[in-house]
């Protein structure tokens, strides 16, 4: 018996991304798992202890980013929460400097002027 898929669901602001409907979604659309909040135990080194507190720390990142009062606490973070790739700059999912999703907030103008920002040219130097 072949195991399916669970459904994801994105849980960006008020998007409604669900893939049960592949239909809706416009084509090249895809769910990127959202980051887990890293888990310090006793036995841990330093560097893994700083490790796992970047990976919370990129978590709250996300949790903020996603604008949501009824999504606060790091506790609902489980292996089925996702952002769909539309809320990347560009719409293409995580990509190099752009490796979180926009915020939720932002006005359509806003939102248009992020995706469409470029980085200024290096000074020249002497």
């Amino acid at each position: 018996m072949a195991k399916r898929d669970a459904t994801k669901h994105c849980c960006w602001g008020k998007c409604n991304s669900d893939s049960r409907y592949p239909e809706r979604l416009p084509k090249e659309t895809y769910f990127i798992r959202f980051p887990k909040p890293g888990r310090i135990r006793d036995n841990m080194t330093e560097w893994e202890k700083n490790q796992a507190k970047l990976k919370t720390e990129k978590a709250k990142r996300w949790q903020y980013l996603c604008g949501r009062k009824d999504f606060q606490n790091l506790k609902q973070i489980t292996k089925d929460t996702y952002i769909c790739s539309l809320h990347f700059v560009g719409g293409k999912g995580p990509e190099g400097k752009d490796a979180e999703p926009m915020l939720a907030t932002l006005t359509p103008e806003e939102s248009e002027k992020q995706q469409n920002r470029k980085r200024k040219a290096p000074l020249k130097r002497h």
